[in-house]
């Protein structure tokens, strides 16, 4: 699971890993710690919803962020079993690739 993490990082980011934000350092160091303590998927749960939860309040729109969100889209999708919940973590992670969140105006139902 360490693997696929870092591999989806590296594919995602399109900036060094140097120029990140201490926020995101953080949310990764975060997340490499539940993988290094086992990969419990209920821990993974709870700690990518923590990273993007905290992203959503402080108003982040650093598309650095979306690899969490695709991250925990995969993990709503295959492991908790609940593709529509997966799908609208998706589109939220794909407006922060977007640069500006304001640009997708998808209709919510």
């Amino acid at each position: 699971m360490k693997h696929l993490a870092l591999t989806l990082l590296l594919l995602v980011l399109p900036v060094p890993l140097v120029a990140q934000s201490a926020a995101f350092d953080e949310a990764m160091a975060g997340l490499d710690r539940v993988f290094q303590d086992g990969g419990d998927p209920d821990r993974i749960y709870q700690q990518l919803t923590r990273t993007v939860r905290t992203s959503r309040a402080l108003g982040s729109g650093d598309p650095d962020f979306a690899i969490f969100y695709a991250m925990l889209a995969d993990h709503v999708r295959n492991v908790e079993l609940n593709p529509v919940y997966a799908l609208q973590i998706a589109e939220e992670g794909l407006e922060l690739i977007a640069g500006d969140p304001s640009q997708m105006t998808l209709p919510r139902s």
